[in-house]
């Protein structure tokens, strides 16, 4: 595909930034394990790339790192840089800062770029608190950019030279999240000796009764070596009565000025197994690092102390989400590439959100900016998980992702979306329920709220041709956003309804060519905690009178592996040839039978496993075959 159909301009500015984004490759391009200490703010990947300007430049501000601490700086041995290309020359300068601004020239080095990943030794260690980087690349179309790596953009710039008195021009404030993909290799240089956790997490299945093991990283910043260094470990959950202490003895000797890191091949490994509660639940944990360096450290919690926050969940997503942002001339090739990894439960939805662009709509540039993006093609499969650009890489990471997507758990342990059509109005009311059955969650505000910081979207969307075939679209919003209230805690339900306006839309097309999706998402562009849809096959038009579907009840939803789940109909007399059957998500069907009557009792053993199933009831009336499908819970 022509490198033209990739490129878009940010939607409102791109004259006023002079210069232009487009994706990168979206790989990870500079090792996470190097040996050496690197400071940069990039996180590796190739994510997009800049063109249209020849200075670019990062703050990097060391003393940050450290703010209890009065004097901090850190000695630069030499400069990392990533670039697209081979070929032509750079040059690196380092300055120091004077009033916010590049100051007094430090060092200059001009290298070819010989190689994408390119190291500049410095002639001698540069000792500074706070550095300006700026490298002179000039950028064409053709075949010179820059890269950045999706961030804040908080810490890189670029010279704007498309206004009287050029300057220095933050990405962020330009609209650009992104840092540039230049670091600086060295190491701090403190007024007493420091260890730094890296990073702490679990290896393994986070999941109700799942095994877990921790795995972390150590940078030993002092000249000595450290022999008795420990994690203290602590877990925490919304339950009172769970809550799980331990201690990790690092039995090898750290060495100065390198990174430990601990894995399964470290001693005593196996004996920091963590077997999950049973229960599904958020957990906290709380990881510190001590030592007989940081005992006397004068900042360590700061810099010893990682905080995060998982989730042990068990519900299986009736469906997840992979959204595509792109414009009509890249969509085939796309949807082409996604058709071959077609999972059971993967719904793609479409949006086009350059205005003018086929099938495009400010609802969809709506959703765009949410995200923050700022290039096209773009595709984030359950909100998180993102795909810069189409490349040759593409089919690859989508079938990756896709597979790590299907593996998400949610919280919610039912879902149900029902219609109410009043006979001349000219719209429909939804509503929408989502329980929470087991799932115990943080419900204060000193730990992390999904609720709170949980997002409600309900969106009509429409069958379009799409590459040959029929893809669902994005029509309208019917939700954008939505704060809800904390209801969706242990044992809670959450209910919504909405009217969805009929102007332009013919009852029997909404009925074959629409569909409501709706989810529940972080704020901010996070992860996508729950999704689900509903179909409108059920409206019919009578003699210019609005028909609902008779009303159907299962419960009890969500259903435990005991007693009988049972179905209830209204108007069973007005019906024939009643039957009902019971599929998994993958479509395959269970088992079905007639019903005698309204209502029908069936035990849970039908059932194989704990997951979301779809019960459906058939039925014939004066309007011909008719059926009604409900999502059920089950939990064994």
């Amino acid at each position: 595909m022509k490198r033209t159909a990739f490129l878009i301009l940010l939607l409102f500015c791109t004259m006023l930034n002079a210069i232009v984004v487009f994706p990168g490759s979206g790989e990870q391009v500079i090792s996470s394990e190097l040996r050496e200490y690197t400071f940069a703010y990039h996180n590796g990947n190739d994510d997009f790339r800049f063109y249209g300007s020849d200075k670019w430049a990062v703050r990097f501000d060391f003393g940050a790192e450290y703010p209890s601490i009065p004097e901090v700086e850190f000695a630069i041995d030499k400069a990392l840089l990533y670039f697209p290309q081979i070929g032509d020359s750079v040059r690196v300068e380092l300055f120091n800062e004077v009033a916010g601004l590049p100051g007094q020239r430090l060092v200059l080095i001009a290298a070819p770029v010989t190689q994408n990943y390119l190291q500049i030794d410095f002639p001698g260690v540069i000792q500074a608190e706070i550095v300006w980087l700026i490298v002179t690349y000039s950028t064409n179309f053709v075949n010179r950019y820059v890269s950045a790596s999706a961030g804040s953009g908080t810490r890189s710039y670029y010279l704007n030279s498309n206004v009287q008195h050029p300057y220095f021009q933050n990405f962020a404030n330009a609209g650009f999240n992104c840092e540039l993909l230049f670091g600086l290799s060295g190491d701090f240089v403190l007024g007493e000796p420091d260890l730094k956790l890296m990073d702490f997490d679990f290896t393994g299945n986070i999941a109700p009764r799942e095994d877990v093991y921790p795995a972390f990283s150590i940078y030993n910043h002092s000249d000595q070596s450290i022999s008795s260094a420990r994690i203290d470990l602590l877990i925490t959950s919304p339950l009172a009565e769970y809550s799980i202490s331990d201690t990790i003895y690092i039995q090898e000797t750290i060495a100065a000025r390198s990174l430990y890191t601990y894995t399964s091949q470290s001693a005593g490994y196996f004996d920091h197994r963590l077997t999950l509660h049973s229960a599904p639940m958020q957990i906290k944990i709380r990881a510190t690092l001590h030592s007989e360096l940081s005992q006397t450290s004068t900042d360590p919690v700061f810099n010893n102390t990682i905080i995060k926050h998982k989730n042990s969940f068990a519900h299986s997503y009736p469906v997840f989400l992979a959204e595509n942002f792109m414009r009509s001339s890249n969509a085939a090739q796309i949807l082409a590439v996604q058709d071959q990894y077609n999972l059971p439960t993967l719904n793609v939805i479409n949006y086009f959100p350059v205005l003018g662009d086929n099938f495009s709509n400010l609802a969809a540039a709506q959703r765009y900016h949410w995200y923050g993006f700022n290039s096209l093609p773009r595709t984030v499969l359950s909100g998180s998980l993102r795909i810069t650009g189409y490349t040759t890489a593409y089919p690859a990471q989508y079938q990756s992702l896709a597979a790590l997507a299907a593996q998400g758990r949610t919280f919610i342990s039912g879902s149900e979306c029902s219609f109410l059509v009043s006979s001349g109005e000219d719209y429909i009311s939804a509503t929408i329920t989502l329980t929470n059955s087991d799932t115990h969650l943080f419900a204060t505000t000193t730990d992390y709220n999904l609720l709170t910081n949980g997002r409600f979207f309900v969106a009509l969307f429409k069958k379009v041709e799409l590459g040959g075939s029929n893809r669902f679209t994005l029509e309208r919003w019917v939700s954008h956003a939505e704060v809800i209230n904390p209801t969706l805690n242990y044992n809670e339900s959450f209910e919504r309804s909405y009217n969805i306006s009929l102007a332009n839309i013919d009852i029997s097309a909404l009925a074959t060519d629409y569909r409501l999706y709706y989810w529940f998402q972080i704020n901010g562009g996070g992860s996508i905690l729950f999704s689900d849809y509903e179909d409108f096959a059920t409206l019919v038009s009578v003699e210019d009178e609005y028909i609902s579907p008779p009303a159907l009840q299962i419960y009890p939803n969500p259903m435990r592996d005991c007693g009988n789940v049972t179905i209830q109909i209204d108007e069973a007399k007005t019906l024939r040839d009643l039957s009902y059957s019971i599929y998994n998500l993958r479509g395959q069907k269970l088992f079905g039978e007639p019903m005698m009557g309204a209502s029908q009792s069936i035990p849970s053993s039908l059932f194989p496993t704990s997951g979301i199933y779809l019960i459906r009831v058939e039925y014939s009336d004066a309007r011909g075959k008719r059926e009604i499908n409900r999502k059920i819970s089950m939990i064994k």
